[in-house]
C-alpha cells in the first residue's frame, strides 16, 4: 500500500508541475483557471498522500515515470496548441473508469488502514473529476 500511495504522490507532484506549466503558456484564454484548478488539486494530493506516508513512517521514493516526465514535456511546450495538448492528455489517460477502478478495487480491500482507504477514495473522486473535464472538452470542441 506504501507503495502505491508513493507512486501516486510522485505522479501528483508531476501533474501539478505540468498544468501549472500549461496554464501559463495555453493560448485558449478561459483555460486558465481550469487548469490552474487542477494543478492545485494535483499538488494537494502529492502533499497529503506524502504526509500520510510520514504518518506510516515511510519516506517517499519514487519519481514520476518516464511517461509522465513525457506528458509533462508535452504539456508545457509553447509550440503546440491547447487543441492537441487535451487530446493527448485523453488519449494518454484513456477511459477515466479503467484508471481509476483499480485504485477504487484496492481501496475496497483495505480493511485496517482506513485513513489511507478514505484518502484514495477521495483521490479517486477528484482524479475522475479531471478525467471528465478534459473528456468533456475534447467532445464539445471548446478548444477549436
Amino acid at each position: 500500500m506504501v507503495s502505491l500511495i508513493d507512486k501516486i504522490s510522485a505522479g501528483e507532484a508531476n501533474a501539478a508541475e505540468a498544468f501549472r506549466a500549461w496554464a501559463e503558456v495555453r493560448t485558449t484564454d478561459h483555460l486558465r483557471t481550469s487548469l490552474r484548478m487542477i494543478a492545485e488539486r494535483e499538488e494537494s494530493h502529492a502533499r497529503v498522500f506524502e504526509s500520510r506516508m510520514q504518518d506510516l513512517g515511510a519516506e517517499r521514493r519514487a519519481g514520476a515515470s518516464e511517461e509522465n516526465k513525457q506528458l509533462k514535456t508535452f504539456l508545457s511546450d509553447p509550440d503546440r496548441s491547447d487543441f492537441a495538448k487535451i487530446n493527448e492528455f485523453v488519449r494518454q489517460t484513456g477511459d477515466p473508469a479503467a484508471v481509476i477502478g483499480p485504485i477504487e478495487d484496492f481501496a475496497a480491500q483495505l480493511m485496517e488502514d482506513l485513513e489511507s482507504k478514505e484518502a484514495l477514495r477521495l483521490f479517486t473522486e477528484a482524479e475522475y473529476s479531471t478525467l471528465k473535464w478534459a473528456r468533456d472538452m475534447c467532445s464539445t470542441n471548446k478548444l477549436k
